[in-house]
């Protein structure tokens, strides 16, 4: 090996080592998405309740996602960011009904809110 060769090799191979364990590294990312809160809103005899209100609130942001229910009763409260919820579901001739501590992740669906009192 000649002189320049291995100035070379020794220049060039601490660098090599450098980029091979920048790139070999594994990248992190985090998990981006949203998730989804949904159900279908009924009364203790198991009718649909048409027309309630659903309303989520992220607990770290205070932010409300609300949405009517359908002529079935069914609610999609959708594109939630990852968090803790309360649902709050109002509707005439029927008490509030609260559900805390609803956790929603990326990706997720979750069913909550089955019955209601009137």
């Amino acid at each position: 090996m000649s002189l320049q060769t291995g100035v070379w090799y020794r220049l060039m191979l601490p660098a090599g080592l450098v980029s091979a364990l920048i790139w070999s590294t594994p990248a992190t990312a985090q998990i981006g998405g949203s998730g989804t809160i949904q159900g279908v809103v009924s009364d203790p005899s198991a009718a649909v309740i048409p027309n309630a209100t659903v309303t989520a609130t992220n607990a770290a942001t205070g932010v409300q996602t609300s949405r009517q229910t359908t002529s079935a009763g069914y609610y999609s409260l959708s594109l939630l960011p990852a968090g803790v919820y309360s649902v709050t579901v109002t509707a005439h001739g029927f008490r509030q009904l609260v559900q805390q501590s609803v956790v929603v992740d990326a990706l997720s669906v979750v069913g909550v809110l089955r019955g209601f009192v009137s």
